[in-house]
């Protein structure tokens, strides 16, 4: 039941009739203002306290997790520098191979072509 301001003033007056003005004024000032349903119990801060330890639980999980996601990024990512470190190195080995092809197609290429220039010289001798 919820204490009104008037119910308060009420029982104010009456209680100063049986135990004077001095005494009835200090048990009011003692009353809760609301009623006594807003007042907290132990077993309300008790119970507030676990669901807090509960919250406190979960944070340290998450906060947990989130460190395990970090860790496995930063794998990834040492991951991926290798895959690049990899692909350097195939394309450094690609360019070194082109360029001993070209130089052996045109080493092939002069030869051949010198062998035709000597055949042409032979047949215009004759």
């Amino acid at each position: 039941m919820t204490v009104s301001e008037t119910n308060r003033l009420d029982m104010l007056v009456g209680l100063r009739m049986y135990l004077g003005d001095s005494v009835a004024n200090t048990l009011i000032e003692h009353l809760p203002p609301g009623g006594w349903q807003d007042v907290a119990r132990t077993a309300d801060t008790d119970r507030l306290q676990r669901d807090f330890d509960r919250l406190h639980d979960d944070f340290t999980q998450l906060r947990n997790e989130f460190q395990g996601i970090r860790q496995e990024f930063q794998g990834l990512r040492q991951e991926f520098q290798n895959l690049r470190d990899e692909f350097q190195k195939l394309s450094d080995r690609y360019d070194t191979t082109m360029k001993w092809l070209i130089g052996i197609s045109l080493t092939y290429g002069i030869g051949i072509l010198g062998c035709a220039v000597g055949v042409l010289a032979v047949a215009i001798q004759q």
